[in-house]
């Protein structure tokens, strides 16, 4: 991730490997990460950790403290993109790899999945362990979220890079239903 260390920035870091002779890519994770400063409103003045995946019984997923598994909404995007992409690009990385774009088969209960359910849909929430239906329609639209992350992100980071000469070559991960 792009986190600063005690002591050393992200681009500090990256340049001491460059120093050594090594080609510098980066690998993160799009589902979860040390996104502290998005979940807790830095970046925007607003909390996101509603955002996170949620079970049946309201509970988030944690990857960790203030770490939730992300329902990868249109702001999440739009912060990934400006905050970790851009910064990697910028720090004259060409190759991105988006490591776990992960859904929790067990998901699917948050007010952030709820209104993605109602855009990509066009009808209200259903909760997935009341039929094979809902269960259905739950993973499609999972598989849907992180299909446009990777596919958004992507884009972006290539035509980032080109507005700076470069050419940016981008690897996903295998998306995993857990």
């Amino acid at each position: 991730g792009t986190v600063d260390r005690p002591g050393m920035t992200f681009e500090q870091r990256l340049h001491t490997w460059q120093q050594h002779g090594y080609i510098t890519h980066f690998m993160t994770g799009i589902a979860w990460r040390e996104y502290q400063d998005y979940f807790t409103g830095k970046w925007d003045g607003r909390w996101h950790l509603d955002e996170g995946q949620k079970q049946l019984n309201g509970d988030t997923i944690w990857h960790g403290h203030l770490v939730p598994y992300i329902v990868p909404t249109q702001n999440y995007l739009k912060y990934f993109k400006e905050r970790q992409v851009k910064r990697v690009i910028d720090a004259g990385v060409d190759a991105i790899y988006l490591e776990e774009p992960e859904y929790w088969a067990r998901s699917g209960y948050s007010d952030a999945f709820k209104r993605e359910w109602l855009e990509y849909y066009g009808f209200p929430w259903r909760p997935q362990h009341e039929s094979a239906e809902n269960t259905y329609l739950s993973n499609k639209l999972k598989y849907h979220l992180y299909y446009r992350a990777l596919k958004e992100v992507f884009t972006y980071a290539k035509k980032y890079g080109r507005s700076k000469g470069m050419n940016v070559r981008c690897y996903p991960s295998l998306q995993r239903v857990r």
